[in-house]
């Protein structure tokens, strides 16, 4: 019976049966290079991404399996065999396999570099050196040349020799002393709380955001159709003659492409490019998929619902990755923009569809492994060339540095900006049991809990940024909970702002107040003054209820809810009972706000808007 891989430890394993070793369905332990592409199923990973190349160039010019390195290689791969037979606190996972490999070989370069051909001759003088030279070294494909590595990659870096030492009783060869004078890995390297809270992934700044998703809804719901248009034209003159040369073919399509406004083939493939880059910026952001999810969309993939109350909904499937045991189908709650970016996408991916024989929706013209037309992780690349090549409004001056985890960071933003939390949306799209957002969830092991502990960092985040705001003497606010709240509010924070309305609130224990949108305003819930529980379609007076606060933010809602009363009391056929009710709906509920925020019905008046 052949031998599994990772059923014994590699010190148990005789030197000849080693070579023969299976280290994955496609490799051997003897290979020079050992494919895990059956083991990592994200078809966003790039080639690099999904194997371990031992035949590498060396700083001396030479490749790492010289036959004068073979006792290093040998000591190299039993240490990454070790990871996998008998992982330190249980972490075997393949593509953490590659990574430990990328960090190792670092090490493997030095120690040649400085005349060391075994782990154990690193003692405490050696690794110090190793260490200074990483801290002194500088970053590759920064902006400024001088910069250093980061805190974060230090820690990527010195943790393999940490790892090296922990092996040490699994594999001949190892580091016998203990490195950094017993520091964790990310001690020795300087990794901070609050440097880990600057590293964290950016969401999307507003204005950026804004400017983004109305260029990429200019080209999925404006341009799509003349690049749609001018490719089935090429598509036609290909069929028609396909025996014709492509200079014959070129001739024959370019008066076509030239009537749908595209000077030549180069240009329409920019677009095609820039329609591919539009149609993931909406899927992404109004859905919160990850990239290698987003890049995983097949043919087929959206989905229309109805619910039992008369609902139309979609659901987008993908496969998930990330946080379960094996790739699993699932699925999204999406609204109609999504579903029109994906029959977009697979009207524009056809053509690579058909040559590629493969289903998913983001391909490339890239050529994959084996010659076909693969999916690859381009995308950041793709982002920011949208940026610039749009004119996407600059942030403090520079095009923003956008990334494809950011639509996910600003997904949740969203979310808890426009405080939908309690919607049927989001109990679908995070897969928990609870309708509110910001209580407790049920969790499976299968749900998306990182998304989720975005979701509810973002909510926190907007609920203190709406309480520092409504908190500064002088802001506008209304209803029963805006003038409970001015009334104190402008002689606790009188001339203070910003970090001292921070520390004031929380010196008197008013930071963990509750801030969220409702139909009419903001709720800071007090349990004490609640007339309801605080959802977002809560009915309460905001006239009456202390924990209404109303904002100049809502004003067009309550411009809305004047007009619609306006028109009512104005229609010939309407009863008197549904206009003494409309009437009494402005003087006891809507007016008293205009009233109390100073809004001039005078100014509605003239600009026409209302005739109430």
């Amino acid at each position: 019976m052949a031998i599994l891989p990772f059923q014994q430890p590699v010190l148990n394993v005789p030197k000849k049966d080693k070579l023969r070793l299976p280290v994955s369905q496609k490799s051997k332990f003897g290979d020079m290079l050992w494919d895990f592409f059956a083991e990592i199923p994200q078809h966003s990973l790039k080639y690099n991404k999904k194997c371990i190349k031992w035949d590498f160039k060396l700083d001396n010019g030479k490749t790492f399996v010289d036959p004068e390195y073979n006792y290093l290689l040998a000591s190299a791969k039993d240490f990454i065999y070790s990871l996998m037979s008998d992982p330190i606190e249980g972490r075997s996972q393949y593509s953490s396999l590659v990574g430990k490999f990328r960090h190792l070989r670092h090490l493997l370069k030095w120690m040649i570099t400085n005349g060391c051909d075994r782990f154990s001759q690193l003692d405490e003088n050696s690794l110090e050196q190793y260490e200074q030279y990483h801290k002194n070294r500088k970053a590759r494909n920064r902006g400024d040349k001088n910069e250093r590595l980061k805190p974060t990659s230090l820690a990527h870096i010195f943790d393999i020799v940490r790892d090296l030492y922990r092996q040490q009783d699994k594999i001949k060869d190892a580091i016998t002393v203990e490195p950094f004078d017993g520091e964790t890995a990310s001690e020795r390297a300087g990794v901070t709380k609050a440097g880990k809270k600057q590293n964290k992934t950016e969401r999307i700044p507003d204005e950026v955001t804004v400017d983004l998703l109305g260029k990429a809804f200019n080209y999925v719901e404006v341009k799509a159709e003349a690049i749609l248009k001018a490719m089935d034209a090429i598509e036609m003159i290909k069929k028609k003659y396909p025996k014709k040369s492509s200079a014959y073919q070129s001739h024959r399509y370019q008066p076509l492409i030239n009537k749908c406004r595209f000077a030549n083939v180069k240009y329409l493939n920019a677009e095609k490019k820039r329609l591919r880059t539009a149609c993931y910026i909406i899927i992404a952001y109004f859905s919160g998929i990850r990239i290698s999810e987003g890049l995983s969309i097949k043919k087929g993939c959206v989905e229309k619902k109805r619910s039992d109350n008369g609902t139309d909904y979609s659901l987008l499937h993908s496969t998930h990755f990330k946080t379960v045991k094996r790739p699993k189908g699932d699925t999204w709650l999406v609204p109609e923009a999504v579903a029109i970016a994906v029959d977009v996408l697979e009207k524009l991916s056809k053509p690579l569809r058909d040559k590629s024989g493969l289903d998913y929706l983001l391909l490339n013209t890239n050529k994959g492994k084996g010659g076909k037309r693969g999916v690859i992780s381009d995308m950041n690349l793709s982002l920011k060339e949208f940026i610039k090549e749009t004119g996407v409004v600059l942030y403090h001056g520079k095009p923003w540095n956008l990334t494809t985890h950011q639509f996910r960071k600003s997904f949740a933003y969203f979310m808890a900006k426009e405080n939908k939390c309690n919607f049927k949306f989001l109990q679908e799209q995070f897969k928990h049991v609870s309708m509110d957002m910001t209580l407790w969830y049920v969790i499976t092991e299968e749900e998306d809990t990182e998304l989720l502990e975005e979701v509810e960092n973002a909510v926190e985040d907007t609920s203190l940024e709406c309480l520092y705001d409504i908190m500064t003497p002088g802001k506008n606010i209304g209803g029963a909970g805006g003038a409970y709240i001015a009334e104190r509010r402008d002689k606790i924070f009188k001339g203070m702002a910003g970090e001292e309305i921070h520390k004031t609130l929380n010196e008197c224990g008013m930071d963990d107040l509750y801030v969220r949108s409702t139909i009419y305003g903001l709720c800071v819930f007090n349990e004490e003054h609640a007339e309801c529980n605080a959802g977002f379609d809560c009915l309460c007076n905001p006239n009456t209820c202390k924990n209404a606060v109303v904002t100049d933010d809502y004003k067009k809602h309550w411009i809305g809810l004047l007009r619609r009363c306006g028109e009512l009391l104005s229609r010939p056929g309407a009863s008197p009972l549904q206009k003494a009710y409309t009437q009494r709906q402005l003087d006891e509920f809507i007016l008293p706000i205009f009233k109390q925020m100073k809004w001039s019905l005078e100014e509605l008046l003239s600009n026409g808007k209302e005739s109430a």
